[in-house]
C-alpha cells in the first residue's frame, strides 16, 4: 500500500489547527483526512515506526578508509580573535 505521507500530514495539520476553518472548508478538510487516514494507512505507519525503533546510525568512516569527520585547528586572526580552520593532516578527531 502506497501512502502519500505529505498529503496525509497536510490534512492532519488542517484538521488539527483548523480553528480558522469554518463551515464547508472544515467539513472538506475533515473529509480529506478521513479518506487518507484509512485503518490500513494507520497500521502501515505504525509498522514503519516499529521498524525504525532502535536503529542506530553508523559511525562515519575513519581514515584511511574514508574522509571521516573534518578536524579543525586554531589559527590566530589578528591579536584578539582566533579562527577555526580545517586541518587536512590525516588525523581524525572524534
Amino acid at each position: 500500500m502506497i501512502i502519500d505521507k505529505t498529503k496525509l500530514k497536510e490534512a492532519a495539520w488542517l484538521v488539527r489547527d483548523g480553528s480558522g476553518l469554518q463551515g464547508l472548508h472544515a467539513e472538506e478538510a475533515m473529509h480529506d483526512f478521513e479518506l487518507l487516514a484509512t485503518p490500513d494507512a494507520v497500521l502501515a505507519l505504525l509498522s514503519e515506526i516499529d521498524q525504525l525503533k532502535g536503529l542506530i546510525p553508523e559511525w562515519p568512516p575513519r581514515p584511511p578508509h574514508g574522509e571521516g569527520l573534518p578536524r579543525y585547528g586554531v589559527r590566530w586572526n589578528g591579536p584578539q580573535q582566533p579562527l577555526a580552520v580545517p586541518m587536512d593532516d590525516g588525523y581524525w578527531t572524534p
